[in-house]
């Protein structure tokens, strides 16, 4: 039987990693490059080098023994870069962890606000709202974006001076994002 030999399901797998992996890199790259950062080039380059180089390995080998070894090894590499780019990729791609100088939001939304925010007067809160600079918008000023996607972005405040952290939600149809401070 053909699927049941070992040679079929790696040549299947790497069919599939073949096809998918061209995709993954561009839109790794565009992501990266997009950023404007000589350090996320450089990263991403090394990525594409490695990726390459493991793959001409994997294609030139005719024993199944080697073929196997090699191709393993770019999946278990692939698997490790993944784990350690995982975090950077979602900041990147504006998904989460991305801390705001503000958000604007509407003034109906402003009950839905954790007490600990409090108006821009208080001493108590890093994380203060100020609604006297615009009509029917509220900034929340030091706020972080744990994740934007679905309906909801999950947010996370800095409480009082003993750096209590609130985490709270918000609709998301109600928030517009300020400045980035910090991916």
């Amino acid at each position: 039987m053909i699927f049941k030999s070992e040679q079929f399901w790696l040549l299947a797998f790497h069919g599939f990693i073949s096809i998918f992996s061209p995709f993954v890199i561009f839109l790794l790259v565009y992501s990266r490059v997009s950023n404007d950062s000589i350090e996320n080039i450089v990263i991403v380059s090394i990525f594409i080098l490695l990726a390459i180089i493991l793959l001409f390995f994997l294609l030139l080998e005719k024993d199944l023994y080697y073929f196997a070894f090699w191709f393993y090894a770019f999946a278990v590499i692939n698997l490790i870069l993944v784990c350690l780019i995982s975090d950077k990729v979602i900041q990147i791609s504006d998904l989460g962890n991305i801390k705001y100088k503000y958000l604007t939001v509407e003034k109906s939304i402003r009950e839905a606000l954790p007490i600990e925010i409090c108006n821009k007067d208080c001493n108590t809160s890093k994380t203060y709202y100020n609604e006297k600079e615009a009509k029917n918008v509220i900034k929340i000023y030091n706020i972080k974006v744990l994740s934007t996607p679905g309906k909801f972005y999950y947010l996370e405040a800095d409480g009082n001076v003993t750096d209590k952290k609130i985490k709270f939600k918000l609709d998301a149809s109600k928030i517009t994002p300020g400045p980035i401070l910090e991916r």
